[in-house]
């Protein structure tokens, strides 16, 4: 994204792991540059940020099931202007499944605590979590 960023593009990221997109801040400021960033569940609506271009990276496709996939795709889509593109990226499910923490806890915005309890399901390829 910072390679983006230094072509003069506006970069915002949408995650609800605020981790990731602190780390981006501090790599965005080192190097004077903007950077948006939206708190949040890809899978809600988004359509105030109307982007040219919307990417999906690292774990995000595959690992909802096909109904809160779906969401996701959907939300993504009225976060572009008309005509945006959407360019996907994956990485390797056998690589990422073993990874994955059964229970993973995070602060949000607020202080409050988030729970999320994680269950990979090798036969459906799709990751379950409760929050």
């Amino acid at each position: 994204m910072r390679a983006i960023s230094t072509k003069g593009f506006k970069v915002t990221i949408l995650d609800f792991t605020r981790g990731y997109f602190e780390a981006a801040k501090v790599r965005f400021a080192a190097e004077s540059l903007d950077l948006e960033v939206v708190e949040a569940d890809c899978r809600g609506v988004y359509s105030s940020i109307q982007a040219d271009y919307a990417t999906c990276f690292f774990n995000t496709v595959g690992f909802f099931n096909d109904v809160e996939q779906v969401k996701a795709f959907r939300s993504l889509y009225r976060a572009l202007k008309p005509k945006g593109k959407f360019i996907v990226d994956s990485i390797n499910l056998l690589f990422l499944a073993p990874l994955i923490k059964p229970i993973y806890d995070t602060r949000r915005s607020g202080g409050y605590l988030f729970r999320q309890n994680n269950v990979f399901d090798f036969d459906t390829n799709t990751l379950e979590w409760r929050s």
